[in-house]
């Protein structure tokens, strides 16, 4: 994978445990 396409998928992943920490 490319770096770019890494940041965005950690990215992602930053909102999503943002999302679940809000729904707990």
């Amino acid at each position: 994978m490319r770096k770019t396409e890494l940041r965005i998928i950690d990215a992602n992943l930053n909102r999503l445990g943002e999302g679940l920490r809000v729904l707990e």
